[in-house]
């Protein structure tokens, strides 16, 4: 049953997420009504709902956010874009050479839930503001 896959799902992330210490509020989409719209039309939608007015994409999302103009739904609405910057922290894993973008089951599983989110957080960079984007 899809319905209970994605509950289980869902509850692995935010569970996950409060063991190792983040703080932010997770919102279902669906609880939000009917909302219309596709790619950043309907993340903008997701936004002004929620009357969030700047948002932090990933940097492969610009390829559909530049489509047409740079910015694109976002800038037109006057909502604060930027892209991700992130440089992935090196941390010990049991077998061989370093692997990059496992899992944060990789990470807790070789890190621990005490030091997952300070490893995170080694990775973050300033996020780059969409006039300055060139990875599209």
């Amino acid at each position: 049953n899809l319905t209970i896959l994605s509950e289980f799902n869902i509850n692995i992330i935010v569970v996950t997420a409060k063991k190792i210490g983040i703080k932010t509020e997770f919102i279902k989409v669906s609880s939000l009504g009917n909302l219309d719209g596709k790619k950043d039309v309907l993340l903008c939608n997701i936004l002004e709902k929620i009357k969030i007015n700047h948002y932090i994409s990933p940097q492969g999302s610009a390829n559909y956010i530049n489509k047409f103009s740079k910015g694109g739904e976002f800038a037109k609405r006057g909502i604060e874009l930027f892209y991700r910057n992130f440089e992935h922290p090196k941390y010990p894993q049991l077998w061989g050479e370093f692997l990059p973008f496992m899992s944060i089951f990789d990470l807790l599983f070789n890190v621990g839930f005490k030091n997952a989110l300070k490893t995170i957080k080694q990775g973050r960079k300033k996020p780059i503001y969409y006039k300055f984007f060139n990875g599209d």
